[in-house]
């Protein structure tokens, strides 16, 4: 099974995964398990109700999770790390847009809990920086540039439309699945 993730945070990290104080916090994540049928196993989106740190304006913007709404909304972080971590146990393959970025993301949140890192010994793979992605992003750009694709333009490169609602945790896990779903039908993957 693959298991399909992305998180919305409080902005970009300023140091390594292990000075996990120095990585943003969870707003929301949202994943999707899916068998090799390409059925749904599993649909969860969290919105995080944050203990101890504010969201930060600049991030408000590119995500619309304000303070008001995670307070509001929110679930404590614990359940969604157990929600997740229950459903990681079913996957063979973790996959993300930006996997580094979302894996760093959960590892600091488990870091911060002394939670062990139950992510490490299972397969990744990225819809951003991985070779057949560039490959096939670079066969549409004027000057081939391998330039990582945003997960929009990776979409729309695919299926010639827009992704809406982009910076939504689980719609952009939804749209993952569907690249990666699709870059293996059409041979490259």
């Amino acid at each position: 099974m693959y298991l399909f993730f992305d998180t919305e945070t409080t902005g970009l990290p300023s140091g390594p995964v292990s000075a996990y104080n120095k990585w943003p916090r969870i707003i929301q994540i949202g994943w999707l398990l899916i068998d090799e049928n390409k059925d749904i196993k599993s649909k969860n989106s969290f919105i995080i109700k944050p203990v101890g740190y504010n969201i930060p304006e600049r991030v408000i913007k590119i995500h619309g999770i304000t303070m008001k709404r995670a307070l509001e909304e929110g679930v404590e972080l614990d359940y969604a790390l157990h929600r997740f971590l229950s459903d990681v146990n079913f996957a063979r393959l973790l996959v993300a847009h930006n996997i580094a970025y979302d894996y760093g993301v959960v590892r600091g949140e488990l870091l911060r809990k002394n939670i062990p890192d139950f992510l490490k010994g299972y397969s990744q793979f990225c819809t951003m920086t991985s070779k057949p992605i560039l490959d096939y992003c670079k066969s549409f750009r004027a000057n081939g540039s391998r330039q990582c694709p945003s997960l929009s333009e990776l979409y729309f490169l695919l299926f010639g439309e827009k992704l809406n609602n982009a910076h939504d945790a689980l719609t952009d896990a939804e749209a993952c699945a569907d690249c990666y779903f699709e870059l293996k039908r059409i041979g490259f993957l």
